[in-house]
Order: structure tokens, then C-alpha cells, then sequence
């Protein structure tokens, strides 16, 4: 049988005849092959090593081109901080570039503002944002060592936000970024409620920190350094808690956390309650908190609610201080205490309530609180007053600093001080 093809022509009889990849081929065409196929082979290794080397040639230019760079390193997460104080900004190279050669920029990346530029040996504070100026700086003396922190003083609201820090070596650039996040905790200042009373002592946290990554939450009584409820660790610790309000104090559940509020509700208010709280926020190294007040509505019990069409509105209520008398407190003394109505029928009701009211065993009396000058200029008439009360007249004061005096002629009225005194010498030899 003769077969042919490109390596010529063979023959090939009985068994010698072999198929491959459905085609006949004679032994001469198999060797052939064969030394095709150890070419292809020497090939494919040739070419796997050409690619080898060009792959190990290419890594080690990265390696060289990486040493040769730099990397610009900055924090790891949010800077947590507070209004009105101040704050670094990490950015540093590991190692110094040589400041011929370096440019540095501070922006906000929500508006490209220019917060700080460093540049040609010196810090530019004329380009800076102008509501930057006088509070963005850097470190000078840490430049040639390769940082470039930017410290931020006198934090206002809007200093939240993302900070680019670039920084330029010639060709090179790197940069990283900074985020500033505020710990603001607001709240009540002041709350009025009854004995017996359930009442809301506000407290929210405004932050974009977790409420589990918060490191703690108390409340405390401050003026008698009483611990009422802790919020720590993602977990309210009731372990904490003073008998005097075990069982009365809670947080309003997992949600509102969630949140961020941490108000405190204290059931059946009691007379001792009454006073100052704080709420407190404690994260890293950044604590805030508010303080609120609480008022027991001593008038309305007083006199009963029948006297009133509506709860009486105080703008503030505080006490002036206390009575002291040798060797302590007499508690006999009166306690002074000045309210500001909101209203001004409210005002004049307690106001011509000058014979007081009786309230556990005490009585409570309403005298109006003068401006400084009326008070002096009423007090010119001290001791004509004292005078004529010595001798059993009848006298009394007119707002703002009118004398009346009651005479056998009638009533005699001065806003003189040196004319009454004169009137009283005349009829009353005093």
C-alpha cells in the first residue's frame, strides 16, 4: 500500500499501518512526527522561560518602584470629637522628603475647600478657606521629619466631615483621609413635675458612633454624687444603680438606643428627687453631656388646683442659698427662692398673695423681685419706715417707690426719701 503526503511517499504492508487523529500514517511519517513534536516541546519550554524571567523582571521593577515611592499614612477610623475643642489630623510619611521638593494640601472632599497648603518651604495661610484662618495649622518643626498632622482649633458644627491630606513629591503623589465626627449630647434643662408623678429626663446622643461602640452612658444625681443608671459596653448595667432608685429608673428600650437616646424615665417621683442630673457620654478620650433639672410643683399642691385654670409656667426657679447662723444651718430660717412667670396673670395672683400659704407645716410668702435701682431707691426709706413703725403707724410701699403714710389728715404720699423724713418729723416727732 503507498501512502504520500508533504514528507514524500512509503510503503507500508500489513500491520505497519497506524492511525492517528483519524489519519493513516506510515512509520516513517511517525518519526517524523516525533521530532515535530519534541520541537514544539523544546518551544513551549523556551517560551515558558522567556516568560518566567519577564514575569520575575517585571516584579522586581515593581519592588524598586515602590521603595522609590512613598505611602501617606493617616488614622485608622473617625476622629470623635466635641464643639469648641480642637483636634490633630494624622498624615506622615515614613520616610522625610526633602522639602525643596514638597507640596502639601489640606482639603474637605464634600466642597474642595483648601483648609491648610504647605508648599515652597512654608505653610500659606493667605490661600487657606476663610473659615480656616487663625485655625488650621501645622506642625513646622515636624515637617522634615515627615509629618504633616493638620491641628484643627475652636471646632464648630461644621467642621464634620472628610479631609484629603496630599501630599506631592515631584512626579509622586500620595494621600490619605480623615474623618471628624462629633460627640454632641443634648437634652432638657429644666422639667417642673408633681410627687408621685412619672417623669422624662431627656438625653440624645447626636453621633455616628454605634451606641454598642459607646464606652459608657450615666446618668447621676450630681448634687448628692448618686449614681441612677449606666449604659456600658452595649449593656445597661443596673448593678450600678442606687437603692434609692432601684426598680424607679429605665432607658426606653433597645430601639430608641438604636437611636441614640439614652433618656431616663423615673417612675413615682418622690421629694427627695428633686435636683440636678447629669447625662453623661464617655468615647475614647471625648466625653459630653447635658444636665437637667428637676422642679417638685410645690405651688399647684399648695393651693390646690382649683385656683388655677392652667399650670403656672416658670421660665426658672432657683433657690438663693441657705440661712446660716453660728455653728451651721438653722433650718428654721426662711429659704428664698426667685420664680419668673411667663405669665403675667399668674405673677400678679401670687403676687397679691402677700399673706402667704400654709404647705406642710411651713408658710410660703410672695414678695415681687425689683430691678437693682428700685431696690435701692426703696431701701432709701428703710428707716423712716422702722420709725414709724416704732410709734404703731400705718405705713406701707407703692411700686415702685411710692412711701404712703396714714395720718389723722389722711394718707400722705412721697418719693422723696428727705420729704417723708421731713412730713414724719413735723406730725410724729420720730
Amino acid at each position: 500500500m503507498e501512502l504520500s503526503d508533504e514528507f514524500g511517499s512509503c510503503y507500508v504492508i500489513g500491520s505497519s499501518l497506524q492511525v492517528i487523529d483519524s489519519r493513516l500514517l506510515c512509520p516513517a511519517h511517525l518519526q517524523s512526527l516525533r521530532s515535530e513534536s519534541e520541537m514544539v516541546l523544546y518551544r513551549t519550554i523556551f517560551l515558558s522561560d522567556v516568560k518566567m524571567g519577564l514575569i520575575i523582571f517585571l516584579f522586581l521593577l515593581g519592588v524598586l518602584f515602590i521603595c522609590d515611592g512613598f505611602h501617606v499614612l493617616g488614622p485608622s477610623g473617625p476622629l470623635i470629637v466635641k464643639l469648641g475643642g480642637s483636634v490633630m489630623l494624622p498624615c506622615y510619611v515614613e520616610a522625610p522628603i526633602s522639602p525643596e521638593e514638597l507640596k502639601v494640601e489640606w482639603k474637605r472632599t464634600d466642597s474642595e475647600t483648601l483648609v491648610h497648603l504647605f508648599q515652597d518651604r512654608e505653610s500659606k495661610p493667605e490661600a487657606q478657606d476663610p473659615a480656616y484662618s487663625g485655625r488650621a495649622s501645622f506642625f513646622t518643626e515636624e515637617v522634615k521629619h515627615g509629618n504633616f498632622s493638620l491641628l484643627v482649633t475652636n471646632l464648630v458644627a461644621d467642621d464634620a466631615g472628610v479631609y484629603n491630606c496630599t501630599v506631592y513629591r515631584q512626579q509622586d503623589t500620595g494621600h490619605t483621609s480623615v474623618e471628624i465626627e462629633y460627640l454632641i449630647v443634648t437634652g432638657g434643662h429644666a422639667v417642673s413635675a408633681y410627687a408621685r408623678e412619672d417623669i422624662t429626663l431627656n438625653c440624645s446622643v447626636d453621633s455616628h458612633i454605634p451606641p454598642e461602640q459607646l464606652e459608657v452612658v450615666s446618668w447621676r444625681k450630681v448634687d448628692q454624687d448618686i449614681t441612677v443608671l449606666v449604659f456600658q459596653e452595649g449593656v445597661i448595667q443596673t448593678d450600678f444603680t442606687h437603692e434609692r432608685f432601684r426598680d424607679r429608673v429605665e432607658f426606653f428600650g433597645p430601639e430608641e438606643i438604636f437611636k441614640g437616646n439614652f433618656s431616663l424615665r423615673i417612675k413615682t417621683l418622690r421629694m427627695e428627687d428633686k435636683g440636678q442630673y447629669r447625662c453623661e457620654v464617655l468615647s475614647g478620650e471625648v466625653s459630653a453631656h447635658t444636665t437637667v433639672e428637676i422642679h417638685l410643683e410645690l405651688l399647684l399642691e399648695a393651693f390646690g388646683l382649683e385656683y388655677f385654670q392652667h399650670r403656672p409656667i416658670l421660665e426658672r426657679a432657683h433657690r438663693l442659698g441657705r440661712s446660716v447662723v453660728a455653728g451651721g444651718t438653722d433650718s428654721n430660717k426662711s429659704r428664698p427662692f426667685i420664680m419668673l412667670f411667663q405669665s403675667f396673670q399668674d405673677k400678679e395672683f401670687f403676687r397679691r398673695s402677700r399673706d402667704g400659704v400654709g404647705f406642710r407645716g411651713h408658710n410660703i410668702r410672695f414678695f415681687q423681685d425689683y430691678s437693682a435701682d428700685v431696690s435701692w431707691r426703696r431701701a432709701t426709706f428703710r428707716a423712716i419706715k422702722a420709725g414709724l413703725y416704732k410709734e404703731g403707724v400705718q405705713v406701707s410701699m407703692l411700686y415702685p417707690t411710692r412711701l404712703c403714710v396714714v395720718s389723722k389728715d389722711g394718707f400722705k404720699f412721697s418719693e422723696i426719701p428727705d420729704a417723708a423724713q421731713a412730713f414724719v418729723k413735723d406730725h410724729f416727732n420720730c
